[in-house]
């Protein structure tokens, strides 16, 4: 009787599948079932961080480019470069701005894959609100200040409404004009609900913007 041999490729494959079932590796099988996918089991931000960026702007948050939203995560990301959060895990920034009624600081998680159950913290790792909906209402209580988010008494571009909706009057046209007009911000040491709509800023500013990273 002749038995059946195993080729060493056969054998191997076996071994990973084996080796995967044994480790529940879901992020490991995704990448061999979908190639290039983003995976379901790698590491992952334990909170959202949020941070502001390290120049003012005029209401003109575009400046050139080719839309304000892009400018305005332009701007985020080139000030992360700079930080080193107590869990730095985080790879995504986004503006929190709102720039119409379709992205806007409310749709953000929707739009932009902003996970909605998990801290939001300041670079100190200081709690400034339980989750995102918390942030958003302002029912935490805390500042930006608190969390080390901005610096103390510093006006932030939201261009939002209470509720982190787009502010369809004051908005210094979509992020396009900083020599005219009003836009909706926030101040840094504001808490409550009216932390992100404290009162209008004058679009030649100048004005910080509040960025994410999850």
């Amino acid at each position: 009787m002749k038995r059946a041999r195993l080729t060493l490729s056969a054998l191997s494959s076996i071994i990973l599948i084996m080796s995967l079932a044994a480790c529940n590796n879901l992020g490991l099988l995704d990448q061999l079932e979908k190639p290039g996918t983003a995976t379901s089991g790698g590491a992952k931000t334990s909170a959202l961080f949020l941070f502001a960026t390290t120049n003012s702007f005029n209401g003109n948050i575009r400046s050139g480019m080719a839309t304000a939203r892009l400018a305005a995560d332009v701007q985020c990301s080139t000030t992360r470069a700079t930080l080193t959060f107590p869990d730095n895990a985080c790879t995504q920034v986004r503006a929190m701005i709102s720039l119409d009624a379709a992205d806007s600081m409310a749709n953000m998680p929707g739009t932009y894959g902003i996970p909605v159950n998990i801290s939001v913290n300041g670079p100190n790792n200081f709690v400034i609100a339980s989750d995102w909906g918390s942030l958003i209402a302002g029912t935490s209580g805390n500042s930006l200040v608190s969390g080390n988010a901005m610096p103390t008494s510093t006006n932030w571009w939201s261009f939002s409404t209470l509720g982190g909706n787009y502010d369809g009057t004051n908005n210094c046209a979509g992020g396009n004009d900083g020599t005219t007009g009003m836009g909706s911000g926030g101040n840094s040491n504001t808490s409550g609900n009216t932390w992100l709509s404290s009162g209008p800023i004058s679009c030649p500013g100048p004005a910080r913007l509040l960025c994410v990273c999850y």
